[in-house]
């Protein structure tokens, strides 16, 4: 399915999620409890939001990869790797400066979550701004580690998405520089201490 933004209809990403106009008698996701994980690529936001989630502490949202390949690359992101994908949505954000954040004020959910949702992830100041302003309510847990870590961690996790960097800590090392093109944690923390200081929560 191929979605153009502004999203004019409803794309169904699971039974449960939609994007776009909401079905009768759905819910904006932004009126429901919501707390988001905010890292770059290899910070541990999946292992975190799979530990949650199999607590029952919150119901996952499909994550930023699935929301990606649906309702920005169109149902064909799995043929891409990371690297390609970083082009494709940069392009998506000249059209929708708030990115994933706008794609995710967009959604609705058909059930309420009793301990809310957890989505998994933002990235970068204007994403994170953008939903931050949208919904007061949502919680920001964003995850810092330093780059060699995470140049390791995509090294060694095996990832398709991961491309030539699997295997590799010196590609990886270059996936990680590539990503600091189009996003800065920094950027990101110095947002949200600004407009969602007393709901930001940092892990290193």
């Amino acid at each position: 399915m191929t979605v153009s933004w502004p999203l004019e209809t409803t794309c169904m990403i699971d039974p449960t999620t939609a994007v776009g106009p909401a079905p009768a008698g759905w819910r904006p996701l932004l009126d429901q409890p919501l707390v988001v994980l905010v890292g770059l690529t290899g910070a541990g936001k999946t292992t975190l939001s799979k530990g949650l989630s199999a607590k029952g502490r919150v119901t996952m949202l499909p994550d930023r990869r699935r929301v990606t390949d649906e309702v920005i690359l169109g149902g064909v992101g799995g043929q891409m790797n990371r690297q390609a994908r970083f082009s494709a949505t940069a392009r998506f954000r000249e059209r929708a400066p708030g990115g994933m954040g706008e794609i995710l004020a967009t959604m609705s959910v058909c059930n309420p979550a009793p301990c809310g949702f957890l989505f998994d992830g933002l990235r970068g100041a204007a994403e994170v701004g953008f939903l931050a302003s949208k919904a007061p309510g949502a919680l920001f847990l964003v995850l810092s580690v330093p780059d060699d870590e995470r140049s390791r961690r995509i090294a060694t996790r095996a990832d398709q998405f991961d491309g030539a960097a699997s295997g590799s800590v010196t590609r990886a090392s270059a996936l990680v520089a590539d990503e600091a093109k189009h996003y800065s944690l920094d950027e990101t923390l110095a947002v949200l201490a600004t407009c969602a200081a007393k709901r930001t929560f940092k892990i290193d």
